[in-house]
């Protein structure tokens, strides 16, 4: 096994085997500063719950929303309850925004969690914060979290109606519109509506550009060309083309997808991962990065309880 494979396994061991969130020095202590509501919180309320937001990106992107998934829900019902009450001295829409992010983020590591229906209601109540807020870009994001609930679900008529609704309400900036695409490609995919869904594929590559364009909005960096192939190949085995797919996978393998490959992966759901892993079997041989993704996902397989003998 290759170093970079052991460092794969041993990140899936830390996952499969991860401990309480509490038992991480790391997030214990943010557990520690989480802002609270035993008495009136001060004006500056809004900008910690802000600093808390970064504080669990960076645990997210380190241990996974797995292990932090309770503690980002815990902030974010600290925040929504501040708001409830009304027992704060921040801007009210300030921080209906900011807490909007954190039901976003928590909701995030609920799906990373495969914890699907905590994340979907979440995401709606973090979506009516942004709503209130006036904060359309987050609730984008939210909306094409609930369309990739969907899709991960395989409810791929909602998906659509989501992606569509949302295109057609108003001009979006390019990675936003190239997102709801790669959500509507996936839908019709799952539907068996093979034109429309590469139509709209390669309409969500025209939409995308490699440099981010001022309108995007700050969340969207994460969309690029190694993303997108992972999405053209995840759709090719939705419409059964395994070939193709290999190609894109490979690809994806060689960008930055090479250095997190374990992320989308587990988001991929059972039945996607289950075609991932009869494609990349087929260059284990190879060594190249399908093999070290066949092994990726042999193990998240097992992780995540997807060894039902049918593959």
């Amino acid at each position: 096994m290759t170093p970079s494979k052991k460092a794969i396994g041993a990140r899936l061991r830390e996952v499969r085997e991860a401990p309480p969130y509490w038992s991480h020095p790391e997030l214990a202590r943010l557990q520690a500063v989480l802002p609270t509501i035993d008495g009136t919180v001060s004006l500056d309320y809004a900008a910690s719950v802000r600093d808390t937001n970064q504080h669990l990106i960076v645990l997210d992107s380190r241990f996974g929303g797995t292990s932090i998934a309770d503690l980002a829900t815990h902030a974010f019902t600290t925040a929504r309850k501040a708001l409830a009450t009304g027992r704060h001295n921040a801007d009210e829409r300030d921080l209906q925004a900011a807490a909007g992010e954190t039901g976003e983020i928590a909701a995030w590591t609920l799906y990373d969690a495969d914890r699907l229906e905590e994340s979907r209601a979440t995401t709606h109540e973090a979506m009516l914060l942004s709503r209130l807020a006036g904060d359309r870009a987050m609730e984008l994001f939210e909306l094409s979290h609930l369309a990739l609930i969907d899709v991960h679900q395989r409810h791929s008529r909602e998906a659509l109606q989501i992606a569509e609704h949302t295109m057609e309400a108003a001009v979006l900036a390019p990675r936003v519109e190239a997102l709801f695409k790669l959500r509507a490609a996936r839908a019709l995919a799952q539907g068996g509506d093979r034109a429309r869904a590469l139509r709209t594929l390669d309409a969500a590559s025209g939409a995308m550009q490699e440099s981010l364009h001022p309108r995007d909005p700050h969340w969207t960096w994460w969309l690029d060309t190694s993303e997108l192939n992972w999405h053209r190949g995840i759709l090719h085995m939705e419409l059964g083309d395994l070939e193709a797919a290999m190609s894109y996978l490979d690809e994806a393998a060689h960008g930055r997808l090479a250095r997190d490959p374990y992320i989308p992966m587990l988001q991929a759901g059972p039945v996607t991962a289950r075609g991932v892993r009869k494609v990349l079997r087929t260059s284990r041989s190879s060594g190249g990065p399908s093999s070290t993704l066949a092994d990726l996902a042999e193990q998240i397989a097992q992780i995540r309880g997807w060894n039902d003998g049918t593959d």
